[in-house]
């Protein structure tokens, strides 16, 4: 399974990483220069693009200038693979199905044989053939945009719409996350069809490191602010049931329902995907969101803030085996420590209901329960040769606010 571990500079980067990751843009290494000429080759094109695309391959670039002029210039444009694409001119865009930048015009004008070279390698979500479809922005929309994933099988339509929410002027720098039933270019973000409601994982404007997980059918997103972590679930759960039985078992999942939540908030409502909360015991508004069979959206949460305490939800609707039905036995669970060699266990994450009727719907695809016995944020447990990373429930570090992400 596809993943990527890096630092993001703020919420929007996270976003345009997210997007371009999940979709299989190629990454891109440092621009190199040999020549006389002292302008810049900047990397760059059309959104979400930050100078590839899902079809550039692995491979070395060379821009040479092949006509020099006062102010301006061409420039050859040469893959080691794809070979000799259309010329680019001092100060225009440039953009082929592979790479794009603009070269700009410095004091010192460029001379024939001034090189400009960079690597690109291809998308990891291309290489494994489960990269999700950019489709654009809604017609409002000014950041971000929506995307379809294919499923495992690559005939699915899994719609998801990722934005930012800003505030300075209360510190707020949020990323919003929804679902639909389709997209259309026309409609506002919140007015697609079948919109989830909208949900937010908390951001913030610095450097943020962060891990993204995804296949075809999903992407899991986690971020590092100060000493808290901070999660986001798109797309597909694993149904106990068969395509046909049940098409969409879309969770779009994050930690509030509410975009003015700063990252530092103190709440037992304020949660990850894998353990929700939400403001009340019988609250609708919940962070976490999922299409049941009958075409509505439901929220889930297991706890809410009572008194300053962490209470079990009223809400009928939770994610096992953090809480459930069975209060005895969530207490049990709560305790559990590692194995006698020091192992841990993984338990799955099930989606289960008691309303408005009684099912159980499935796993959430590649994150699992595991205890904080001897165990901290980032660890990495390996099980098989598999590597999981271990993540705190974003401030929280009892034995039972843990989970397990897969890093394959």
């Amino acid at each position: 399974m596809p993943y990527e571990i890096g630092t993001a500079l703020d919420n929007v980067d996270l976003m345009d990483r997210i997007i371009r990751f999940v979709c299989g843009y190629a990454t891109v290494g440092a621009v190199g220069f040999t020549g006389t000429g002292d302008g810049a080759l900047t990397l760059g094109g059309t959104y979400p693009s930050a100078g590839t695309f899902p079809a550039t391959i692995t491979e070395n670039w060379t821009i040479t200038c092949t006509a020099a002029a006062a102010n301006g210039g061409t420039f050859s444009v040469v893959g080691s693979v794809s070979g000799a694409q259309a010329s680019a001119t001092v100060g225009v865009p440039y953009e082929n199905s592979f790479v794009a930048f603009t070269i700009a015009d410095g004091a010192i004008d460029f001379q024939v044989g001034d090189q400009f070279t960079f690597a690109t390698t291809q998308g990891a979500m291309v290489a494994a053939n489960s990269e999700w479809e950019f489709l654009g922005k809604a017609n409002e929309q000014t950041a971000g945009g929506w995307m379809n994933g294919p499923g495992l099988a690559g005939t699915d339509e899994i719609f998801v719409g990722l934005s930012r929410y800003n505030n300075p002027g209360t510190d707020i720098y949020n990323l919003t996350l929804a679902g639909s039933f389709g997209f259309n270019s026309g409609l506002a973000f919140s007015n697609q069809v079948g919109f989830s409601g909208a949900v937010y994982m908390s951001a913030w404007n610095t450097t943020t490191p962060y891990w993204i997980v995804a296949n075809g059918q999903r992407f899991v997103v986690v971020a590092k602010i100060s000493t808290t972590y901070h999660a986001m679930h798109a797309g597909k759960i694993l149904p106990y049931a068969t395509p046909s039985q049940f098409g969409y078992p879309v969770y779009i999942a994050a930690e509030t329902e509410t975009a003015e939540t700063r990252w530092s908030l103190n709440d037992f409502g304020f949660r990850h995907f894998t353990d929700p909360g939400a403001a009340s015991s019988s609250s609708q508004v919940s962070g976490c969101k999922f299409a049941f069979p009958d075409g509505a959206w439901y929220g889930f949460s297991n706890y809410y803030p009572s008194s300053g305490n962490e209470t079990v939800s009223g809400l009928g609707r939770y994610v096992w085996p953090y809480a459930g039905a069975n209060s005895s036995l969530d207490d049990l669970i709560k305790e559990l420590s590692t194995n006698v060699d020091g192992s841990y266990t993984l338990l799955p994450l099930i989606l289960n209901s008691n309303t408005p009727s009684q099912q159980v719907f499935g796993e959430i695809d590649g994150c699992y329960y595991v205890g904080g016995f001897n165990n901290a944020a980032e660890n990495i447990i390996q099980i098989d040769g598999v590597d999981y990373l271990v993540v705190q429930n974003i401030n929280r570090t009892l034995r039972h606010h843990y989970w397990a992400l897969k890093l394959a």
